[in-house]
């Protein structure tokens, strides 16, 4: 029921900062960390004009648990942070992969919207973790398996509407059977995490895939 006005006057976002990063090859271990600094002028977003039920002269009737939205810059959006990887091979057959990263970033709402300043940008999350690995059962055989986990976010600009962390998992195995053809089985949120990907006013969530398992085939040229 939310609803999303568009605007005609908006302002092109420029985005100025640095970054660096390091990184390394000491035998079965890869790695590598980039630490940034940015600073986002005039940013889009989705400003919150009312909640319904109710009629506004920008956008008509709003319906009961929807919420009203205009495409707005706002002065600045202030980020740093870290993003990190790294890749081992405990065994010839086994490969472990771990990447994060953590934002720290705030709006700063300027004189349009002051009200804003301070807040976290909408389904920002601070941090991010993934892990995965592969494992070579045979040259025609593999089993991979992966984790992903999002802290906190905000679904609105107001900081009211609140996403819970989650944390998902994905598990697959693909059988070679000619060098071209291969089957494979794979397992999509194997945990049925509920993972929260927009809110209405009266906080009733929409979910992204539940449990899902998938048998397909692939082909290579």
């Amino acid at each position: 029921n939310n609803v999303i006005e568009a605007n005609p006057l908006l302002k092109p976002e420029r985005l100025s900062g640095f970054e660096g990063g390091v990184g390394g090859d000491t035998g079965p271990v890869k790695w590598s960390a980039t630490v940034f600094d940015n600073h986002l002028a005039d940013p889009v977003i989705n400003a919150t004009i009312g909640v319904g039920p109710g009629t506004f002269p920008i956008a008509g009737a709003v319906p009961a648990g929807g919420i009203l939205y205009k495409r707005e810059n706002v002065a600045a959006i202030n980020a740093y942070g870290l993003e990190a990887d790294a890749e081992v091979r405990p065994l010839p057959q086994l490969a472990v992969k771990l990447a994060g990263a953590y934002t720290d970033a705030h709006v700063q709402g300027g004189l349009a919207a002051p009200q804003l300043t301070g807040k976290l940008p909408a389904l920002d999350a601070k941090f991010t973790g993934t892990a995965s690995g592969v494992w070579t059962v045979t040259s025609s055989w593999n089993v991979s398996a992966s984790l992903r986990y999002e802290s906190l976010r905000y679904d609105d600009d107001l900081n009211t509407l609140v996403d819970q962390p989650f944390l998902t998992a994905d598990l697959r195995t693909d059988y070679k059977v000619t060098p071209n053809f291969g089957v494979y089985l794979a397992v999509i949120n194997a945990g049925d995490a509920a993972i929260v990907t927009a809110r209405a006013a009266t906080g009733v969530p929409s979910y992204d895939i539940p449990r899902t398992v998938r048998i397909g085939l692939t082909f290579r040229r």
